[in-house]
């Protein structure tokens, strides 16, 4: 709701939609989800150079664009390398492409710049997961628990750990 009343306050807050758009997304609302992120691109310069990273690799992943997200991406962390967002964001992209290896290395840039953020560490817990490295996966999610606490998400990832190791 803070976003939508910020978009009706200023119709042209292209982070607002940028950020909408991300929740839609979250919440299986893929056309409103594309309807936010086209207008973020539409309004992308009137951003900082962070934002405009960010609006542009998710618009480019968003149309199907690939080869342009990863190198928006890769420039993203290579302009800002402390920037937990960015190293997570790529992270996710190399995972999405199957790349997990790559996928891990930037996740746990993402952990070591950003240790209190939990999704970063289930970001990693995943990519360990798909590299068939159970145990560190639970290590992961063991930091998340003693960092911030327990949480729903952070059992879901060790039920499958679990059943996973029958």
């Amino acid at each position: 709701p803070f976003f939508k009343r910020a978009i009706d306050l200023d119709p042209e807050f292209a982070m607002a939609h940028a950020v909408l758009s991300t929740v839609y997304g979250n919440l299986g609302e893929g056309g409103l989800a594309q309807e936010h992120m086209r207008r973020a691109f539409e309004l992308r310069n009137r951003v900082s150079d962070r934002e405009r990273f960010y609006i542009m690799s998710r618009y480019y992943s968003f149309t199907g664009q690939t080869d342009k997200s990863l190198e928006t991406h890769v420039v993203w962390t290579h302009t800002y390398p402390r920037s937990a967002n960015a190293h997570n964001n790529l992270g996710e992209l190399y995972k999405a492409l199957g790349q997990y290896d790559k996928a891990l290395e930037e996740q746990e840039k993402a952990v070591r710049l950003d240790p209190d953020f939990a999704f970063n560490y289930v970001n990693v817990a995943e990519s360990l997961i798909a590299l068939d490295r159970l145990e560190e996966a639970k290590t992961a999610l063991h930091r998340m628990f003693e960092r911030n606490g327990d949480s729903a998400l952070r059992r879901i990832w060790l039920y499958v750990i679990a059943f996973l190791e029958n």
